[in-house]
């Protein structure tokens, strides 16, 4: 697991997968100078974290979404170690949702269903990468009320959140 520690609003401390730290990118001496400010920084982090997290805090939830932990996949520049991450982002979760309602014939399509909503015009030609899932789904949740709905319509919105839920599991 890759680790970031934010330093100030422009320097990063990494940790690679295999222990390594890098400054900016740079490679970090961690017996040095360096070293010390890191362990440092991971202290105050922790106690930064611990402090809110064991504070009694009413109404208040922490929420992160699986692009929390969108990075792409890499060769660790140390070990040569490929490191693999899972979150997926919107584009990709509407394109997962675009196959999966092509699948499934009790559901619309995802093209029917931005047309039917008029996030896209009757008469366009169709383009995945045109359509933002998240977008999406708030206006067909908005236009519920306003247009002639079927029950395809409905089991769309339905299986459709919860393919996502189902994506969006990094457990």
């Amino acid at each position: 697991m890759v680790r970031d520690i934010l330093i100030s609003a422009n320097d990063r401390v990494t940790q690679t997968e295999c222990g390594m730290y890098q400054f900016n990118g740079k490679v970090i001496d961690q017996d040095g100078e360096e070293g010390e400010l890191i362990r440092e920084a991971e202290n105050n982090l922790a106690g930064i974290i611990n402090e809110f997290a064991g504070g009694q805090h009413e109404n208040t939830m922490i929420l992160t979404g699986a692009g929390a932990s969108i990075i792409d996949i890499e060769t660790c520049p140390d070990c040569g170690q490929q490191l693999y991450y899972s979150g997926k982002t919107v584009t990709q979760l509407t394109q997962e949702i675009d196959v999966f309602l092509k699948e499934n014939q009790h559901t619309l399509t995802l093209e029917d269903l931005a047309k039917k909503v008029k996030y896209i015009k009757e008469d366009a030609v169709y383009n995945v990468k045109e359509i933002n899932i998240e977008d999406l789904l708030s206006k067909a949740e908005s236009a519920k009320e306003y247009i002639d709905t079927d029950p395809k319509f409905d089991k769309t919105i339905e299986k459709t959140e919860l393919r996502i839920k189902e994506l969006c599991d990094l457990i």
